[in-house]
């Protein structure tokens, strides 16, 4: 059965609107323990506790306190500048810290300490734009000279913990870094995917979006070339739809292992089972993302208000 696609836009006037806001809405500022007022993300981690990146470190809450995470003078690790613009959960249940000055940090939650995972190599220079944080403690940090490392955090201290990858052109654009279910470590680009693992693929489209579905590994461009990657030939196999798709904004995988295809304004529904597509026209432009709660209803996201469930 096709499960309900909801195109929700939400707008900060929604409570005056409907007349009543669905959402508790609690207010927290600096009078109630917060050290900063300015927080740019949010992560939740496994043990249920909310996280914050601020301009001043890292904020911890716990559904009654706040907790404030710096450095010190005496601070195994000195961190320059505590204004952290971005955070991400690790799959070890870590956090990694981007500054504004473009280092990376990595906030160990067992002990409450900063490591700086550019020190057990001496040859490589902590500057930073960009993370990706994968399964089995691998993590890709992208350089401000687009220069690519890949760091584990299982071989923190070693030196090897971080390395320099070689196998590309740092003028190539990176469009993403993602795993599949076996491990192997997918960068896409410009100039064609890489994989770091067993798998390997000749084809050199640049896609853009990739998703993993139990029928197997699909790949996208932003022209409209949607693909499943062929494990035996290695390389990909185009599904084609009856009417040509001519932009993809995106790809999202769903419970019941069907794939979203997002357009601006379209949502396509690819059921590998039967490779079928399914169009849905949208009355307004859609963001590029998909979330699905836990009974299994998606919501598209746009820049206006509007709802209407597609069955």
């Amino acid at each position: 059965m096709l499960k309900q696609v909801i195109t929700i836009l939400l707008y900060l006037f929604a409570p005056m609107l409907f007349g009543q806001s669905l959402i508790n809405m609690k207010h927290y500022s600096v009078q109630d323990g917060l050290s900063q007022k300015s927080v740019h993300n949010f992560i939740q981690d496994d043990n249920g506790y909310i996280w914050m990146s601020t301009w001043n470190g890292l904020e911890r809450f716990d559904g009654y306190s706040f907790y404030n995470y710096k450095t010190y003078p005496e601070s195994p690790i000195r961190i320059s500048n505590h204004r952290f613009t971005k955070i991400k959960k690790s799959s070890l249940n870590n956090i990694w810290c981007l500054t504004y000055d473009k280092r990376c940090y990595l906030f160990n939650t067992r002990t409450y300490e900063y490591q700086d995972p550019f020190l057990f190599n001496k040859s490589l220079t902590n500057s930073v734009n960009k993370l990706y944080a994968l399964g089995n403690g691998i993590t890709w940090a992208v350089g401000m000279q687009n220069e690519l490392y890949r760091i584990d955090e299982n071989k923190f201290p070693a030196t090897e913990s971080v390395e320099l990858y070689s196998g590309r052109n740092e003028r190539d654009t990176i469009y993403g870094i993602t795993q599949d279910k076996e491990g192997d470590e997918w960068i896409l680009t410009n100039k064609g995917a890489l994989i770091v693992g067993q798998k390997s693929i000749s084809n050199l489209m640049p896609f853009e979006f990739m998703v993993e579905v139990p029928g197997g590994i699909y790949l996208a461009t932003s022209k409209g070339f949607f693909t499943r990657y062929d494990t035996q030939s290695q390389d990909v196999l185009p599904c084609v739809p009856e009417q040509p798709i001519s932009e993809i904004t995106g790809l999202k995988s769903l419970a019941d292992n069907k794939i979203v295809i997002l357009q601006n304004r379209s949502i396509i529904l690819y059921d590998p089972a039967n490779e079928k597509f399914t169009v849905h026209e949208m009355p307004i432009e859609i963001d590029s993302d998909v979330f699905e709660d836990k009974k299994g209803e998606s919501m598209a996201t746009g820049c206006q208000r509007w709802s209407n469930p597609i069955r």
